[in-house]
């Protein structure tokens, strides 16, 4: 197993800039302080298969594995600040096997993007999103930003979530959910199937 901790015993947290974990397993993020690229507003955190900003098209929704399909990952995430001026902090796609735990989360998005930019953002962002993923603890951690949504779960399997805090800039994201019609959401579940079996 490979552990990605912070050893200074002064408490300053070593830094990591939009860690991509693909094809990996058996790792733990501990006691750090974990950003995405403020110029390219990326996620802050990518674990799994590849999947850019125009893969939720049923075209490209099927070439990621379903979430029995997966291949474990058996990654934690545990005691880190996770923050984003993107569109999400962590963003995991067609995982197995995830601890994420103890964690705060803050994404900064100030929706001043196009206006097609802008309601993408409300459509499919979210501080943490899980798309078509299984087997995943969620246990107290502390979501906060300016998105509409906290927690987004899209096509999922076996996610235990207890004990966390959602936090959502109500005045930024209200502003920005009517012209989609979508609300405010601490949790929000999606799937493209019309039956659970689709997924």
């Amino acid at each position: 197993p490979l552990v990605i901790t912070t050893a200074d015993p002064r408490g300053n947290r070593a830094v990591l800039v939009h860690p991509v974990v693909r094809n990996c397993r058996n790792i733990t993020f501990d006691r750090l302080d974990i950003v995405g690229d403020i110029e390219t507003k990326d996620n802050a955190m990518d674990i799994g298969v590849d999947m850019d900003g125009t893969a939720h098209s049923m075209e490209n929704m099927a070439l990621i594995p379903r979430p029995d399909d997966a291949e474990p990952s058996n990654i934690t995430i545990q005691n880190c600040k996770v923050e984003s001026w993107g569109r999400n902090t962590l963003h995991i796609v067609g995982a197995k096997g995830l601890h994420i735990e103890n964690n705060d989360f803050f994404t900064h998005y100030d929706y001043t993007g196009s206006d097609e930019d802008n309601k993408w953002t409300v459509d499919w962002a979210g501080t943490i999103k899980f798309v078509n993923s299984t087997d995943i603890k969620f246990l107290r951690n502390t979501s906060e930003g300016t998105l509409a949504t906290s927690l987004f779960i899209q096509g999922c399997k076996r996610i235990l979530v207890m004990n966390n805090v959602f936090w959502n800039e109500n005045s930024v994201a209200v502003e920005n959910v009517h012209a989609t019609g979508h609300t405010v959401a601490n949790v929000r579940l999606v799937s493209f199937g019309t039956k659970a079996a689709d997924f």
